[in-house]
């Protein structure tokens, strides 16, 4: 089934943010806040990653807390991979993955190379909010997620995939599952696997793949 509308999005993940607990929202606020201090506002930080901007060993380690930070949170998209959905419903301590599929390590890279355009936390946070979205999909699913659409073994960092074309690379249909609470009487409506990507983090992901 084909589709043309992503329902994953900057925009959803603030819709669903706004709707969470009152706790979740303090938790992401915090993340953020804790990230927005120490790595956009300090200016020790952005000569250090200037400096140092190309050693892999400086960009791991500079942008390894926006991962740590966004993967202790999760803000559902409410999808799941075929694969995961059918392994839940057989049961037996199966607990599917979940994919923080904005790749909260590449954006990180994004922000720190334009870190001017989040100096307001307003901005900030809601970019961090879309770093906490995630899909539920096989961990046998994200490797292959992982190993397809980055490769950061050598001097460069290379995007083999876009974000927006994550899924769709993979070849994994995504699905958004209904809210029963047990997972044998969930089911399932076929939903768009395309990741709607801001304009200009897209540029910046074409300007590091292979082809640009």
């Amino acid at each position: 089934m084909h589709f043309t509308k992503s329902t994953i999005s900057m925009k959803s993940a603030s819709a669903t943010f706004a709707k969470s607990t009152a706790r979740q929202q303090r938790r992401v606020r915090v993340a953020a806040h804790v990230l927005h201090v120490a790595f956009i506002q300090s200016d020790e930080i952005n000569a250090l990653w200037t400096e140092n901007r190309h050693d892999r060993d400086y960009v791991k380690c500079m942008t390894r807390p926006f991962y740590d930070l966004a993967h202790g949170l999760s803000t559902s998209t409410g999808l799941i991979t075929r694969t995961a959905f059918e392994k839940c419903q057989e049961g037996d301590g199966y607990t599917p993955t979940k994919d923080h599929c904005y790749r909260p390590q590449t954006v990180a890279q994004f922000m720190l190379d334009n870190r001017e355009m989040f100096q307001d936390f307003a901005v900030f946070l809601e970019w961090f909010t879309m770093l906490t979205l995630t899909i539920l999909v096989d961990a046998k699913e994200n490797n292959k997620l992982s190993l397809n659409g980055i490769d950061n073994r050598g001097s460069e960092y290379i995007i083999k995939v876009t974000t927006d074309q994550q899924y769709v690379k993979a070849g994994l249909d995504l699905f958004a599952y209904s809210d029963d609470r047990s997972w044998k009487k969930r089911t399932i409506t076929p939903a768009s696997n395309l990741i709607e990507v801001p304009d200009i983090l897209l540029e910046w992901e074409r300007s590091k793949s292979p082809k640009s």
